[in-house]
């Protein structure tokens, strides 16, 4: 049960940030790349003493997850939920 809760919110997480970033753009509020520009941009504002990684990250953690990284996140959940081999 944890498991499945898991990947379903990992599922709808990934839906939820690419709905909202569609509808901003189909309401010409932002552009895709406007969007994760001033999303890296609120990344690297951090406080780097307190926030290294999110700030060292801010490139990779702007921009959309890919399909492919998806499809990766989503085996490592389902892999992660078999029990161990003795």
């Amino acid at each position: 049960a944890r498991g499945l809760h898991l990947l379903v919110s990992f599922t709808l997480g990934a839906v939820a940030i690419e709905v909202a970033a569609r509808e901003q753009q189909e309401n010409g509020q932002k552009d895709p790349a406007e969007y994760q520009r001033q999303l890296r941009t609120r990344f690297e504002s951090a406080n780097i003493a307190e926030f290294p990684n999110l700030v060292s990250l801010a490139p990779k953690l702007s921009r959309f997850v890919e399909e492919t990284e998806f499809g990766m996140g989503v085996r490592h959940i389902i892999e992660s939920l078999q029990p161990a081999v003795s």
